[in-house]
C-alpha cells in the first residue's frame, strides 16, 4: 500500500495517519547569538511582567514584527547576511 503526504504510524499491524492540528506557528531557525538574545530579552519580561516569564515564541514574535517595520531594516539585514557570508 502507498501512502503519500503526510505522517503515519503503524500500530497493532494497522497504518494510520497521524493527524495533527495546525497551530498557526511556523519554525524558524536562528543562530545561537539571536536565541541566546532572545532568551536574555525574555529574562528581563520577567521584571516587567510582575513575575510572568512570556513564552520564548511570543518574545520572538513581538521583536520580528516590531523590526521588520523599522526603517533602515533592510540595510541592517544586507549587513547581517554579508557579515554571515564573509565568515564562512
Amino acid at each position: 500500500m502507498e501512502e503519500e503526504d503526510g505522517i503515519y504510524r503503524v500500530q497493532n499491524g494497522i497504518l494510520e495517519r497521524i493527524h495533527i492540528d495546525d497551530d498557526g506557528l511556523k519554525k524558524l531557525k536562528v543562530g545561537t547569538a539571536s536565541f541566546e538574545a532572545l532568551r536574555l530579552l525574555q529574562g528581563r519580561m520577567r521584571k516587567v511582567l510582575g513575575g510572568y516569564k512570556p513564552d520564548i515564541n511570543l518574545v520572538a514574535d513581538a521583536v520580528l514584527l516590531h523590526g521588520v517595520s523599522q526603517d533602515g531594516i533592510e540595510e541592517v539585514v544586507k549587513r547581517h547576511c554579508a557579515a554571515i557570508f564573509t565568515a564562512s
